[in-house]
């Protein structure tokens, strides 16, 4: 089961994860680890040695007026930040989708995200992490519905149109 696969992981993440109705900007919720590394470094208020919930996570950063954009930079200030946490969200994405028993989708899932992973990395060398970031947490939105419909190949795609405005936005 998914619980026993990643128990550090709330069941209700999964369960969000599993429906694709997960959150690009609540991926923090997936790497406990680094929550506090952040806010410490961020010259935000640090968190106490045990972590807080996940639900009361978001709070930290609404006492200091952070938008959803600045909260996902300061958390993700470059792609090896964001990597560990992604890359746990498409491990229980393809759990998920084996047990479904679809050879066919879990392939499908895993040939594109790698794709994705790799395009991300690729991104993150030519353009400037304020661009990256954003159009991931765009890019991962729109991948939600066709994955409600059982399509996966669009994490393999490169979304242009999408980029060009955030390059755009950047200037």
């Amino acid at each position: 089961s998914l619980p026993e696969l990643f128990p550090t992981v709330e069941p209700g993440v999964l369960l969000d994860i599993a429906r694709h109705a997960f959150d690009p900007y609540d991926l923090y919720k997936l790497d406990a680890n680094y929550r506090a590394h952040v806010l410490e470094h961020a010259s935000l208020t640090p968190l106490p040695a045990s972590p807080l919930p996940f639900s009361s996570f978001p709070s930290a950063f609404a006492q200091h007026a952070l938008g959803p954009r600045e909260f996902i930079m300061r958390f993700y200030p470059s792609l090896s930040s964001l990597f560990a946490p992604l890359s746990t969200y498409f491990r229980i994405l393809l759990a998920f989708t084996a047990s479904s028993g679809s050879v066919d989708a879990t392939h499908t899932l895993a040939s594109a995200t790698k794709e994705y992973l790799a395009r991300l990395v690729s991104f993150s060398e030519e353009y400037h992490w304020s661009v990256v970031l954003p159009y991931h947490m765009a890019f991962h939105e729109k991948r939600l519905d066709e994955m409600r419909k059982g399509e996966f190949d669009g994490w393999a795609e490169v979304d242009l149109t999408l980029l060009v405005k955030f390059l755009e936005d950047e200037e």
